[in-house]
This record gives C-alpha cells, sequence and structure tokens, in this order.
C-alpha cells in the first residue's frame, strides 16, 4: 500500500489540475513575459556581439575623403612614381609608359557607352543592381577593387580583410554614388604596361584618345581590365581570344546586337607595336631600385603612381663613371687610339692611364661593369654595365681566403711555398698565372702578385669549407659552400659572382670588419643600398630603409687584410712604379681574375669609398679563345673612377686598431731575424700572435768540403767551412733542383756518431688563436663585487649565429680556475669560446677567444727506412731516417725514436734525422703532434747485418 506522503502528494497534484481559469491564465502570463525579457535580452546580447564584431572589422578604415584626392581629375595617382638622385632635384625616372603621356582625366560623359559596356560586362555585370559588393559571387565588384588597390592594398589576406573591403566599398557607393565610383575606376583602372586609365591605354595600344574607341578596341581593353598581363602586346593572341569573350558577354547582357558582336570580332584591330622604353638616367642603376622598390612596396602598387623616391646615386660621379668606361671599351676594342677620349666631354677618361698596344683585343667586344660604394653607410654611388651578372671571381676571392687563415693564427707575414707540391690533389693543371713556381713568400708578396698556388696552399691548410663560409659571411651571400669533390669549385669554373656582390665584401675590409647594408628584400642577407628615401602619397616616409650593421670579423684581423693590401712596395714589385693604384692618397686594392675565363677584377679601397671594375670578354665569342684582357685594364678604370670620386673628399688614412704591433721580421719566413737573414721587413701582427721563433730557413751549416757531407766534432778543421742555406722542406726539393738552388748535405760524415738537435671577466686558457682537440680544460676569472652567475659557451665560425652552452650556470665565482670543460669530439673547425658574466642588476660582462678545433691526428708516411728493410753493416751503418708528415693544420714536432731511445725531435721540416747503427735487429718508432695535442705514431723494423 502507498504511505501516507505518498497519497498526500497526489491529491496536492489533482487539486492543482482544478485551479480556478483565472490563476491558469495569470500563470500563463507570468512565463509569456517571461519570454519576452529572455528573447528582449538575447537581442541586446546578438547586437552587442554584432556591434562588437562590426567595431573589429572597422577598426581603422581609411576615411573616404581620401578618394576624390587620389582618384580626382588631379587625383595625387595621376602623378607617376618618380625617382631622383641623391640630392632629390635631378629625375631618373618617372613610371609612366612615354605613349600615355598626354593621357587626360575623363569625366562619365565623355566615355563612349562601348567602353563602359565592355568594361562593366568584363568586371562587374551587376554593378547598377548591387552597392558595391557582392555576397555570393567570388568575382570582386569595381567599389572593392578600388578599395583593394588603393586602400586596403598593404593588408594581409584573411576573411576579415574581406569583411572590411566590402564594407568600405559599400560606403563608397552609399557616399559618392554608383556613377562617380565608376568614372573613378575607369580613370584609374590598370591596362598592363604602365597604361593606368581608359584614355592612358586607348593611347598605349592604338595610338588614340578613349573617345575614339570602336566596339572591337573597347572590349580589347574590357578583357585586359580584367588581366593587365595579358595584353595585346605581352600576349596578342590570348587578348584576342579574350576580346570574343567580352563580346559574348555585352551579347548575353543585351548591351550589343548580334550583328555587332560578329562585326567587331570580324575587324582586324592594328595594335601599337613599337612599344616605347622607359626614359632612365643611369639606367643599370635605376633598374636595380626598382627592384629594391618592388620588394619594399610591391610592384603593382609602386607602379600605380604617388611616390616620391630618392636614391643614392650621386649623378656627377655616375656621369663620370659612364664616360670612363665608353672610352676604355673602345680603346680596348680597337675603336679609340690608345690616347684619345673620342668626342667625349670626359673628366674622368682624361684619368685613365695609357693602355699599351699589346692591350687592345679588336674584335673581342669587351664588356666591364664599375660601381662605388660608400663603405660606412652602404651607400651605392655610381654604378654602370651589368654589375648584377655573374661573373668567374677566380684569384679576386683571395682576400678572404687569408682571412680565414688569419683568424687560425697566420699573418700578412706567415711562410707560404709556391711550389707543385701546395697544389692540391686533382688540381695539378693549375699553376701560377705567369707559369712560374716561386718557391718560399709571404702571403703579403703572394697576395700582391696575384698567385694562385699559394692561395691553393692558404686554402688547403685553413680547410676550403671555413674559406668559403668567411666570404660567405662578408657579403658573398649567393656563394655556396660545396661538397667535399668540389671544395675548391668556387675558385674555378662554378665560382661565379656578380661585381656588386663582391665590392659590397670588400667594403666589410674597409669598414673595420663590419658590412653595412639593407634588408630590403627580406633574405636576412645585407644589400648594398640604392635608396635613402621613399615617400608615399600621404607624405609618409617609409620604414624599412635605415642602414644596418653586420660585425663580420674584429677591426684587428681586417686591419691585417687592409694593411697588406694597402702596401705600395709590394704592389710595386708586381705592378712596377707608378702604377694604376697609386692615386695620391692612402688606397687598398687588389687585382684579381677568373681562372678559366677572360675576367679580370680591380678592387680598391681608401678610408671613403670602395670602387669595383670587372672586365672581361663574354663566353661565346670568337675571340675569347685568344683575347687576353690585362689586369691593368681594370685597374685603369679603377684609378679614373677613384681619382674623380676623391677630388673632394678630405685625405684620410685607416686607423689603426688597438691590439696591434709592429715587428721586425726576416722576409720570406716572417720569423725572427738571425744573423743568416738576407732581408728584413717590417710586418704587422695582432698582440700575442707576433712570432716568437727565430728565423729557420736560412741556416749556417758547417760542411767537410771533401766529402760534401756534413761536417761533426771529429771532422778536421781545415776541412771544415761554414754556409748559408735555404732549406726546403722534402716537397720543395724537386722545386729547388729544377731552380738550381743549392741545397745543404743531408747526411754526416759516415765515419763518426752525431745527434742532432676585464680583471673580473678573463679566459686564460687555452690561448687565443690557439689548437685544441679532445676534452678542453677552460680556465679563467668570472668574479667580481656585483657578481651574480657566470656562463660558458661556445659557437661555430667567425660570427656565430647561435651559441651552445657548456655546462650549467654557475653562481660561484672563479679566479684564475676552472671555469669549465668543453668536449670537442666530433668537431673541426673555428670556434669561439665565450665567457659571460653576469651581475646582480643584470649587467653582463663576456670574454671571447677564437680556437682551432683539430681532432684529426697528423699523417706520417715513413720514407727511410722502409718496413724490413735490410743495411750491410758497418758499410751502411750510417743511416738517415725521413719521414713526410702532414696535417690539416699544422705540426708542432715530430720525433724520432729508435730502440725506445728519443734520437731527435724536430719542430719544422724537413723531418729527417741521422743515425749511427749497430748490428742487430731495430725498431723505429716516428711521433708527429700537431698544434692541437694530436698524435699519430708509426713503427718500422730495419736490420743492419753483416
Amino acid at each position: 500500500m502507498p504511505s501516507i506522503t505518498s497519497s498526500a502528494e497526489i491529491i496536492s497534484r489533482r487539486k492543482r489540475r482544478q485551479l480556478p481559469p483565472a490563476r491558469s491564465q495569470a500563470r500563463l502570463r507570468r512565463l509569456a513575459l517571461i519570454a519576452a525579457v529572455l528573447f528582449s535580452l538575447a537581442l541586446v546580447g546578438a547586437g552587442g556581439y554584432f556591434a562588437f564584431l562590426y567595431a573589429d572589422v572597422a577598426a581603422d578604415l581609411p576615411a573616404l575623403e581620401s578618394l576624390p584626392v587620389l582618384l580626382g581629375p588631379q587625383g595625387q595617382l595621376r602623378q607617376p612614381t618618380r625617382l631622383y638622385d641623391r640630392t632629390g632635384e635631378t629625375e631618373l625616372v618617372a613610371l609612366i609608359n612615354p605613349n600615355a603621356v598626354q593621357a587626360e582625366y575623363l569625366f562619365l560623359e565623355l566615355i563612349p557607352d562601348v567602353v563602359v559596356d565592355a568594361v562593366l560586362a568584363s568586371q562587374d555585370p551587376q554593378y547598377w543592381e548591387q552597392d558595391g559588393y557582392n555576397l555570393v559571387a567570388s568575382e570582386t565588384t569595381i567599389p572593392e577593387k578600388l578599395v583593394q588597390d588603393l586602400l586596403l592594398w598593404q593588408e594581409p589576406d584573411s576573411v576579415q580583410h574581406i569583411w572590411r573591403v566590402r564594407l568600405l566599398a559599400a560606403q563608397m557607393v552609399h557616399t559618392y554614388g554608383r556613377e562617380t565610383v565608376l568614372e573613378w575606376y575607369l580613370n584609374s583602372a590598370d591596362f598592363g604596361q604602365l597604361a593606368y586609365g581608359i584614355d592612358a591605354a586607348a593611347r598605349v595600344y592604338f595610338g588614340k584618345p578613349a573617345a575614339d574607341l570602336n566596339l572591337a578596341e573597347a572590349a580589347t581593353l574590357g578583357a585586359v581590365a580584367a588581366a593587365p598581363a595579358l595584353n595585346p602586346i605581352e600576349a596578342p593572341q590570348i587578348a584576342s581570344e579574350r576580346q570574343n569573350s567580352v563580346l559574348s558577354k555585352m551579347l548575353a547582357l543585351g548591351y550589343i546586337t548580334e550583328t555587332q558582336a560578329l562585326n567587331a570580332n570580324a575587324v582586324a584591330i592594328p595594335i601599337q607595336s613599337g612599344v616605347l622604353p622607359l626614359t632612365m638616367r643611369a639606367p643599370q642603376f635605376t633598374q636595380l631600385a626598382l627592384e629594391k622598390l618592388y620588394a619594399l612596396v610591391g610592384q603593382d602598387r609602386l607602379q600605380r603612381g604617388g611616390f616620391e623616391i630618392v636614391t643614392t646615386l650621386d649623378l656627377s660621379l655616375q656621369t663620370q663613371a659612364n664616360c670612363t668606361v665608353e672610352i676604355q671599351l673602345a680603346r680596348l676594342n680597337g675603336d679609340l687610339p690608345i690616347d684619345s677620349l673620342g668626342n667625349l666631354n670626359c673628366a674622368g677618361g682624361t684619368q685613365l692611364p695609357t693602355l699599351n698596344r699589346e692591350d687592345v683585343i679588336a674584335g673581342a667586344s669587351p664588356q666591364a661593369g664599375a660601381v662605388v660604394i660608400d663603405p660606412e653607410t652602404g651607400q651605392v654611388l655610381a654604378l654602370v654595365g651589368e654589375v648584377d651578372a655573374p661573373q668567374q671571381a677566380g684569384t679576386i676571392l683571395s682576400p678572404f681566403i687569408y682571412l680565414t687563415a688569419f683568424t687560425r693564427g697566420m699573418s700578412p707575414a706567415s711562410l707560404i711555398w709556391d711550389i707543385p707540391a701546395s697544389v692540391p690533389p686533382n688540381l695539378e693543371g693549375y699553376g701560377n698565372q705567369d707559369g712560374t713556381f716561386h718557391g718560399p713568400m709571404r702571403i703579403r708578396t703572394a697576395s700582391a702578385h696575384d698567385y694562385l698556388v699559394p692561395v691553393l696552399s692558404v686554402l688547403r691548410l685553413t680547410g676550403p669549407a671555413n674559406a668559403w663560409r668567411t666570404a660567405q659571411q662578408s657579403g658573398i651571400f649567393s656563394l655556396e659552400i660545396p661538397q667535399a669533390e668540389d671544395s675548391y669549385a668556387p675558385l674555378f669554373e662554378d665560382g661565379r659572382y656578380s661585381l656588386l656582390e663582391i665590392t659590397h665584401a670588400y667594403s666589410m675590409f674597409a669598414n673595420a670588419g663590419t658590412l653595412v647594408g639593407v634588408d630590403v628584400e627580406h633574405t636576412g642577407d645585407l644589400q648594398p643600398i640604392f635608396l635613402l628615401e621613399v615617400k608615399d602619397l600621404d607624405g609618409r616616409i617609409w620604414p624599412g630603409l635605415d642602414a644596418q650593421i653586420k660585425p663580420v670579423t674584429t677591426p684587428q684581423l681586417a686591419y691585417l687584410v687592409t694593411d697588406m693590401l694597402a702596401d705600395e712596395d709590394a704592389r710595386r714589385e708586381s705592378m712596377g712604379y707608378p702604377n694604376a693604384f697609386e692615386i695620391g692618397r692612402p688606397v687598398a686594392a687588389k687585382l684579381g681574375g677568373g681562372l678559366t675565363e677572360v675576367s679580370t677584377w680591380a678592387l680598391g679601397y681608401t678610408p671613403n669609398l670602395i670602387a669595383g671594375v670587372w672586365l672581361g670578354v663574354p663566353e661565346g665569342e670568337d675571340a675569347v679563345q685568344t683575347a687576353q684582357v690585362s689586369p691593368l685594364a681594370s685597374a685603369g678604370v679603377w684609378h679614373a673612377l677613384v681619382t674623380t670620386a676623391s677630388q673632394e673628399l678630405p685625405l684620410a688614412n685607416w686607423e689603426e686598431p688597438v691590439g696591434m704591433v709592429q715587428q721586425v721580421v726576416c722576409d720570406p719566413s716572417g720569423l725572427l731575424p738571425t744573423e743568416e737573414c738576407p732581408q728584413l721587413v717590417n710586418e704587422i701582427f695582432i698582440t700575442g700572435s707576433e712570432p716568437l721563433q727565430t728565423d729557420n730557413l736560412y741556416q749556417t751549416f758547417q760542411v767537410n768540403t771533401q766529402t760534401g757531407r756534413l761536417a761533426t766534432v771529429y771532422t778536421p778543421t781545415e776541412f771544415i767551412e761554414e754556409r748559408v742555406y735555404l732549406v726546403v722542406p722534402p716537397e720543395a726539393q724537386e722545386w729547388a733542383q729544377q731552380q738550381g738552388l743549392e741545397t745543404p748535405p743531408d747526411t754526416y760524415d759516415v765515419i763518426f756518431n752525431t745527434s742532432t738537435s676585464s680583471q673580473v671577466t678573463s679566459i686564460q686558457s687555452p690561448e687565443i688563436f690557439s689548437y685544441v682537440s679532445g676534452e678542453v680544460e677552460i680556465t679563467g676569472t668570472a668574479a667580481g663585487e656585483d657578481f651574480d652567475f657566470y656562463r660558458l659557451q661556445i659557437g661555430e665560425g667567425l660570427n656565430p649565429r647561435q651559441w651552445l652552452q657548456i655546462g650549467e650556470d654557475s653562481s660561484s665565482p672563479v679566479e684564475a680556475d676552472v671555469l669549465g670543460v668543453w668536449d670537442t669530439t666530433g668537431l673541426d673547425g673555428l670556434y669561439a669560446i665565450q665567457l659571460r658574466v653576469v651581475n646582480e642588476d643584470q649587467s653582463v660582462e663576456d670574454a671571447s677567444i677564437q680556437v682551432t678545433v683539430d681532432n684529426r691526428p697528423p699523417v706520417i708516411q715513413i720514407l727511410q727506412p722502409l718496413d724490413g728493410a735490410v743495411f750491410a753493416y758497418p758499410s751502411e751503418r750510417s743511416l738517415t731516417f725521413q719521414a713526410q708528415v702532414t696535417d690539416n693544420l699544422g705540426i708542432a714536432r715530430v720525433e724520432f725514436w729508435v730502440d725506445g731511445r728519443m734520437l731527435s725531435s724536430l719542430s719544422d721540416p724537413p723531418y729527417v734525422a741521422p743515425w749511427s747503427g749497430t748490428l742487430g735487429e731495430h725498431e723505429m718508432e716516428v711521433r708527429a703532434l700537431d698544434q692541437a695535442g694530436n698524435i699519430s705514431v708509426e713503427l718500422v723494423t730495419f736490420s743492419l747485418e753483416n
């Protein structure tokens, strides 16, 4: 049975069902009121939401009042974009089709109906029925085109952008009316070929004003308005097909009759075939400046008009550069006498050094390029020829190779062997341009003479990838680091880079190791600066043109290169006196040339400017095989350019950075002088890298005049004579013999037994420019009164882009003790070590050094004795052990051990050790230690028998 409570609930529910009608109606009214309130609240909420959306879409919309100013009869967009020289006064080019110069603004009533109908049929058939936008159709309406192209052209594509365009288009039609909007469009639409507006298009394509257009021509322009690139000049066949499509649309819309359509379709339309080029001053410079502008602003928007651009061009210098290059090419090709200016009034041409008659290469059609840059600002001042076309660079790359060597502790004084053995494997067919090997020389001398073999030798020593990375970081951004099998390719056929790029990279040396430029094209690489100011319709100065700086190397390393290139005495040895690089002020300069093509370069800079000149013969010319362009021809153009450009500049020299030291050394070893040294020279070094070892290239030997062998303490005094020899390494022996060079004896008198013989933030170890391997203990000081913590990190290369932390941050100060341990296993090449100390006030103090990681041990080849060799005793008891030892970086020490006892320790080649043996079997061991401490060991056994 149900409980009493359950029954009561049932009765209560029945009573409620039986309430009088009045009470039920009141309840319904209350429910209706609640529903109405909720609906009202919903409407308010929805309204608020849509109001929020509207406010978001409409935020910062351009003012409609600007449209008449832009598009009206005197509209700003009717003024073409203009480029000026650096003064802002002389026009270089106006972006307007020359055939459209006389084009006029046409009021709607003056535009033929067939033109209006053709454009509407092609662009916006529902124009008169819509309010400026179309929510359904995917095609853009005419008002939307105006908004998109002129008002919101900088906005990225997005759903919000679409709604902003539609909203502004609707407001435009509502404010100005369909007739005015259509008139604006017809007078500003892009018809291709730099023709904006219907009257300009009619004059460009048909040579007549728009008022004279017939139906066929109107249909053609209606099609072009929809796709400006498919115009009758660039794509005549496609333009004709699209004209037929427009006629069909006009017929379907009732604008024309079938007869009119057929007649228009049958009409042959004469198109102006002669496209007039833009009138440009300094066309090569202006075209490159336009490319930068297209990347900055956008080509379509820039060409539409209204911009004023001030470039970096020095028009006076440009004029002189133009005529100077023209005269030199005419002389080389035999079109002008070698001492004539022709009919040109050219002050720069008068500065051209006289050519030799044998320099004339008539019929070879030589070409040239020249560029002048301000290294401090990165601005291009003058530019002639195809300076942006890649040319074979060859030895003009050598300063970047030598810079890489300088980062590894070498200097302009470092000894290089110009011998056949210095040529890397697989490149044996290449040699110096004069066909001669010159033996030992300093890097300074090799650079001044533009010898190829020393370049190859240094490249082999430093590692090609390291050198190409240096060139890449210096500004030759198009250089791709090749794979191992093609590691030398950038010097040869594949090494093709533009004059503009290489000149800009050289400006890094002129600017104390810092590259200055701008990244207008958003590639991440700094390029030379062509633009000073870009002003738009509103008078707004566009951002993105400020010069940026990129530290590439230290001022000290850059100064080493500059000092080497500025050595007049060294240049005079190779170029004579006077020569083209002498202009009465300090000049750092380099001649270079392609190795497999007729390509010559002259690059040089003063403290105020840098100029680069390329001169060569294009590939494919019949005369290329026999043409030989003298490097002095390109140097002559350089001389004329820089002399002319420097006339109004103050005389200046490069300021020597701190941390440099001058020292007298022996030439050509670059080591400390000895009495035997035949010539002393003054050299420059980074403090701490100056030589500590005395010259060992020229050595005094005591010789037994009777036997011709090295004397010993037992040699009779009357037979001993002291002689000074040039000591050459084993790999240079063949060259020495070919030169008839007398070399010291390599054996001793056989009957004698002889032996040969920031104070608070600093890194003390390893030393700067030292070689390291394996686990490297880094010691130094990281302390100070406000010390918080320190961090150790390493990065690859000269100017690391990424840093890798060593260990964890340490909050314990260190004074002249271990900071951390770096495991270099698997690494090779140039690295930077940075100690960063962070103080309690968050200030930071850094100490950095550069080291070379070398985990590859030396390679040893024992030449004498061979393993298992047997020698007759006692006639062959006096032996000379010989080993050839090579290393990717450099040998520190080579030791000879016999039967467990050291016989000799040598720090320089040749690696030979005399030994007077005993009967029996012996073991000879060669131990080689490289600069990084890597050790290699090779063993042979041999015996002396009766």
